[in-house]
């Protein structure tokens, strides 16, 4: 199983950002693939094929994703570590370097609780097919050279005002900020886009363990696959 698996080479780059999306249906899928894999290498290789495809499919499942981190404590240093999780959308797969990629402000706390503590992990659900998968792995923060470049070209439209804010993430404010389209528009058309970009980062996972769960009325089934610098391994397990 292992040989199969080392033989698995592929990129899902980062696709342009628009501040419009269509949802155009889900792509179709070999569902059974991933549904009642035959075996943990055919699993291992749906799984991956599905979160490359949610990169760039719209109304994919996985495009969004639950992202959590280890807080060192919301009230101060004193206070225990404890989870922490948000949304984000799967912005990039590197399949051969087993990493997930997603968009952050530089200046959010989930940038801080990395730099301290450098885990995070990945939730996907597919609520059609009641699949769940879980990924784990150390977390990387890139904020230049040429991976951060290509994504930051990759945002554009009224997206890129998410990173030019004077405030940062989290900081109290007097009221909501909200918009209408038109002031919004006009408000993009004033941000300086080089500004904008020193608060964009890149956080990318290496995924070291994923675990696979699938819900069914006759019985749910669970998996787990293993990944280190030069081996892969998977199991059943009980779900």
């Amino acid at each position: 199983m292992n040989r199969a698996f080392c033989q698995i080479h592929n990129r899902s780059g980062y696709r342009r950002e628009s501040s419009i999306s269509t949802r155009q249906g889900l792509p179709r899928r070999d569902m059974l693939a991933f549904m009642m894999p035959d075996s943990l290498t055919q699993l291992h290789h749906s799984i991956w094929r599905e979160l490359a495809e949610a990169v760039t499919a719209d109304g994919h499942p996985f495009r969004f994703a639950a992202f959590s981190t280890i807080s060192s404590g919301r009230s101060g240093a004193d206070e225990p570590s404890s989870p922490d999780v948000r949304m984000v959308v799967l912005r990039a797969v590197d399949i051969g370097r087993r990493e997930l990629s997603c968009y952050s402000d530089v200046r959010a706390a989930k940038v801080t609780q990395l730099r301290h503590f450098e885990r995070a992990a990945w939730l996907f659900y597919d609520p059609t097919r009641l699949v769940q998968i879980r990924a784990f792995g150390g977390a990387v923060i890139e904020t230049g050279g040429e991976i951060v470049d290509a994504a930051w070209e990759a945002v554009d439209g009224l997206s890129v005002m998410n990173y030019a804010s004077a405030s940062a993430p989290g900081e109290l404010i007097a009221s909501p900020g909200g918009v209408s389209g038109l002031a919004r528009t006009a408000a993009h058309l004033a941000v300086d886009r080089e500004s904008a970009r020193r608060n964009f980062a890149v956080i990318r996972t290496t995924i070291d363990e994923m675990d696979w769960l699938q819900l069914g009325l006759t019985g749910h089934r669970r998996a787990r696959l293993t990944y280190t610098a030069s081996d892969t391994s998977g199991h059943w397990v009980q779900p």
